[in-house]
């Protein structure tokens, strides 16, 4: 093989790497499915605002809900097959039944055509490690409320007979006025 053909063969087969990452890959977030501003979901009762992230499971949008007239966070199923639709319905159906003020409170579940997602409440919020440590150095003031309240929090799950499994810095949220919120539930089981 001369050095021309396997730079042509090297290229072909990004190229056919490229049309299957387009073809098999997540639908809901990358190229083929993300979710533009203005997009409307649920027969135009949710207008997509902006995108926040990314996670494991799917995308979380800040969208508008006109039946609930405020915003919601809205998190986007990336892969459409059954293993992800079961994990999406599992999240939702974790803690959907629970409300404590310390965990984010589950609105509803949709599938929307080939779109699978569910709405709750959009927290403004920083993350954990970030909270407590806002300078980069550990501020103790922050840390024992906070710390407090994670506890509560991890109890509650566990009052409902669920274990959360992927608790980090990034799903737990503290708000400005020092209220923490564990969010993503997508890994909660029953012990």
């Amino acid at each position: 093989m001369t050095g021309e053909s396997a730079k042509s063969d090297g290229a072909s087969f990004e190229a056919l790497l490229r049309q299957a990452a387009r073809v098999t890959g997540p639908r809901g977030v990358g190229e083929r499915g993300a979710l533009p501003i203005g997009a409307t979901l649920a027969g135009g009762r949710l207008s997509v605002l902006r995108h926040i992230g990314e996670g494991g499971m799917g995308a979380v949008y800040e969208a508008f809900d006109t039946e609930r007239k405020s915003r919601v966070a809205l998190k986007l199923l990336s892969r459409l097959d059954a293993r992800g639709i079961y994990q999406m319905k599992n999240e939702f159906r974790a803690l959907a039944e629970v409300s404590h003020t310390n965990l984010v409170h589950l609105h509803e579940l949709f599938a929307d055509g080939e779109r699978w997602f569910f709405t709750m409440d959009l927290i403004d919020g920083e993350h954990f490690d970030r909270w407590v440590r806002p300078v980069g150095v550990l501020d103790e003031a922050r840390l024992r409320p906070a710390l407090a309240q994670l506890l509560v929090a991890i109890e509650s799950i566990h009052a409902s007979g669920k274990l959360h499994r992927d608790l980090k810095p990034s799903n737990v949220l503290v708000t400005a006025d020092g209220r923490v919120v564990v969010l993503d539930f997508g890994l909660a089981v029953d012990p």
